[in-house]
């Protein structure tokens, strides 16, 4: 009876042995696989999952140093130039209306320069706007035969008729010759281009 305990003993013994001996080769397989990974992630010799992802990425050639500055000093003055070169947006040049036109709208207010016609039209690479009637040095009792030039981008200018009339009306235009009359003259005429009054 003492001998089959101890037999029984024994082979359970041996059968624990042998299980340990069992798992003792996978064991030492997986040490050494993690070993070995683990020299490769490292030495950054396992390909780009392993150690060469925690490895800097060498800068492209030329770019480092006083190159690169050159280099990006390069860019920005190739960009700088290619901005300049580039043609300015072009703004709408703005259309008015041509010709002569009957209106008691004063730029300036009617006590001031009342407006019997006015005339619109070009006038070299300016618009020019010319309002005739009076002009009041005392509203409304005394005042002068007129006309208020008004280019575009360099303001008005205001012209006394030259007869001593006290209203201008403007009755037809040839080039830059306005035809004027007025409550002394009927043909008087005022050139836009040198802003003189004529017989």
């Amino acid at each position: 009876m003492s001998g089959d305990k101890h037999t029984s003993l024994r082979t359970r013994i041996a059968r624990g042995r042998g299980k340990v001996r069992t798992l003792a080769a996978p064991l030492a397989a997986v040490v050494v696989v993690l070993g070995i990974v683990a020299v490769l992630f490292v030495s950054g010799a396992a390909g780009p999952g392993l150690g060469a992802a925690i490895q800097p990425t060498p800068p492209p050639a030329g770019a480092t140093g006083t190159s690169y500055a050159q280099e990006k000093a390069t860019i920005v003055a190739r960009d700088s130039a290619t901005l300049t070169a580039m043609p300015p947006s072009t703004q709408p040049t703005p259309t008015y209306p041509t010709g002569i036109f009957q209106t008691h709208q004063s730029p300036v207010g009617n006590s001031i320069f009342s407006v019997m016609t006015e005339y619109e039209g070009p006038l070299g690479s300016q618009w020019v706007f010319v309002y005739a009637g009076t002009a009041w040095t005392d509203f409304p009792n005394t005042g002068n035969g007129a006309l208020m030039v008004y280019i575009t981008n360099k303001g008005h200018s205001t012209f006394d008729a030259p007869d001593g009339s006290s209203w201008l009306n403007i009755t037809a235009i040839n080039g830059t010759v306005l035809q004027l009359q007025s409550d002394k003259s009927k043909s008087l005429t005022f050139d836009l281009a040198t802003d003189t009054f004529g017989g």
